[in-house]
């Protein structure tokens, strides 16, 4: 891979590589700063050049003589003959009054234009716009550019070496072309956020298509400052309203990393400020890219319960889900849930029992949903025998090709209840026989992650044919490990009848609890109508009758 020059590595400069369109050949002017009179100058650069580099939009009154430049929410006004400019409704002064070049393009300070956008670049005679190394909003935005382009050669050369060989220019392509069918073409960057932890610094950009849709997209950079992964929120995240019983005073959160190499997460240690500890829990996620905070709509189950328990007593552990921080490269073709969720939940274990904090307290392992069924197997692959109770929250009793047959059925009687155009039910009805096509191909014993037909309508095989026919109860009833079991009565995603297929798996054992809570969704939030999934949208929290409830259970475990 090629790597930053040394030259400008040394100076934390990123080196960006030659746009076709538009670059000046010729010097790039100066002005004298007026201020001073001396020889010092000031960097001119060509405005729209510079400035479409990074995706903003440039458009040129001609009445007013008025460049104006939109970016991430910026709006930048250069009058030619003016010697202030106006950023976001403010005028700038300027050290002259702004002019064309030679060649008849507005040419404006690099330092202005960097402070009045909020970020650091240079302007280089070959490389056009060079953005700072740590200037992570502007690398985003050229890189983005690059893609818009169909440069893929000069796109790939900012990839750390794991996203280049999980990422080769031909996939490239077709992802960016695919993300142009799904999403629609990027018109303009309306945001952009950066996000560090101790594993990857994100830079999250929201984008304008032409379809009136707002496309976001974060892009992941390692320690070294190359780009090292890409990921897309697949449901947005809606405002979020922290609980009543969220006091800030009563605990601290310290950022942590689970594992190490390749696939290192980072997480949050949440303690109880006053250092009375009675146990301490590992969350483990449900299905899907999930956050630490496994943020879903308006709600963050986990930083509910993280702060909830904290001043009940109770510690916890969350962390980022590996296919969420790696996304690109963590699925492989033979990827499996052990590579999505069980090696990351005993690494965390691993972590915890490290911290001498936590030495001869009770360790819990809490899963919901698709974490919450896999409980039983992680307690089962836990070699060091780390964990000594388990909470299942909201975890499929049955196998997930079979739940998912029935979501798909459930959502075709809801839509001949609420009335719903013939069209769309009938589409309904072709998902459901699809998937009990492929259900029967997943349930078939012939069938390995090795040797499965062409047929079979699933990217990610390996995965469906470990987990098929999977009874997270089977694998309980011979465990002695207590559990907590618990499950709101209005989930549409796993229904009130999983505690049943749970109470009976282990109706043998004398140390599992079980609790069903009314009105809760599967986000284990209230709502009073039937769930139907649309509001998840909408702030919520868990309700501190659950936290209190936990906390209370976790509280009576011992440490094996």
């Amino acid at each position: 891979m090629n790597r930053i020059s040394e030259s400008l590595w040394n100076r934390k400069k990123w080196l960006a590589v030659t746009l076709a369109a538009g670059m000046l050949t010729s010097s790039t002017p100066t002005l004298a700063t007026a201020a001073s009179g001396s020889a010092a100058s000031e960097q001119l650069i060509p405005l729209r050049t510079a400035a479409e580099q990074i995706g903003a939009i440039v458009q040129y009154d001609v009445a007013a003589r008025t460049a104006i430049v939109r970016w991430a929410g910026h709006e930048l006004r250069y009058t030619l003959g003016k010697s202030e400019m106006v950023a976001d409704g403010r005028e700038i002064p300027l050290a002259s009054a702004l002019a064309a070049n030679a060649e008849g393009r507005i040419v404006v300070p690099l330092r202005s234009f960097n402070e009045s956008l909020g970020i650091t670049t240079e302007w280089n005679m070959n490389g056009g716009l060079l953005p700072d190394i740590e200037s992570y909003e502007a690398r985003g935005a050229a890189w983005i550019e690059l893609l818009e382009r169909g440069n893929w050669p000069a796109a790939r050369e900012s990839f750390s070496g794991l996203l280049a060989a999980s990422l080769p220019q031909q996939l490239l392509a077709a992802y960016w072309a695919q993300i142009a069918s799904q999403y629609g073409n990027l018109v303009e960057l309306k945001q952009t956020t950066v996000e560090r932890n101790l594993v990857h610094t994100t830079a999250q950009l929201v984008y304008l298509t032409d379809r009136g849709a707002m496309f976001t997209i974060e892009l992941r950079y390692d320690q070294q400052g190359d780009l090292n992964d890409l990921f897309i929120p697949p449901v947005a995240e809606t405002s979020y309203e922290p609980p009543a019983y969220d006091r800030k005073a009563s605990y601290t959160e310290e950022p942590v990393v689970v594992g190490q190499g390749q696939f290192a997460l980072p997480g949050k240690l949440t303690v109880p400020a006053n250092g009375k500890i009675a146990a301490v829990a590992v969350l483990v996620h449900g299905s899907g890219p999930n956050d630490a905070d496994e943020s879903i709509g308006g709600a963050k189950m986990f930083r509910d319960l993280a702060v909830g328990l904290a001043s009940n007593g109770i510690a916890t552990l969350r962390y980022a889900k590996r296919t969420r921080e790696h996304s690109f490269q963590s699925v492989t073709p033979d990827f499996t849930v052990n590579e999505e969720v069980i090696d990351d939940a005993i690494l965390a274990g691993e972590l915890v029992r490290q911290d001498k904090r936590f030495q001869g307290l009770p360790m819990v392992l809490v899963g919901h949903s698709q974490g919450g069924m896999l409980v039983p197997r992680i307690l089962n692959q836990d070699t060091q025998r780390q964990f000594d109770a388990g909470v299942i929250m909201a975890g499929p009793s049955n196998p997930l090709e079979d739940l998912m047959l029935m979501q798909y059925e459930a959502a075709v009687e809801r839509a001949r209840q609420q009335g719903a155009p013939l069209e769309l039910i009938a589409q309904l009805e072709q998902q459901v026989q699809a998937w009990e096509q492929t259900v029967a191909i997943i349930k078939d014993e012939q069938y390995t992650a090795e040797n499965y037909p062409a047929t079979l309508p699933l990217a990610n095989a390996a995965w469906w044919l470990d987990m098929r026919n999977f009874y997270g109860g089977e694998i309980a009833k011979n465990q002695n490990i207590p559990l907590f079991i618990v499950q709101g009565d209005n989930d549409v995603q796993v229904p009130a009848s999983s505690l049943d297929g749970w109470r009976g798996a282990l109706a043998a054992r004398t140390n599992v609890e079980y609790k069903l809570y009314p009105k809760l969704n599967h986000l284990f939030i209230p709502y009073d109508q039937p769930s139907t999934g649309a509001e998840y949208m909408q702030p919520g929290n868990v309700p501190l009758e659950v936290v209190t409830d936990l906390a209370a259970w976790m509280g009576r475990q011992s440490a094996r």
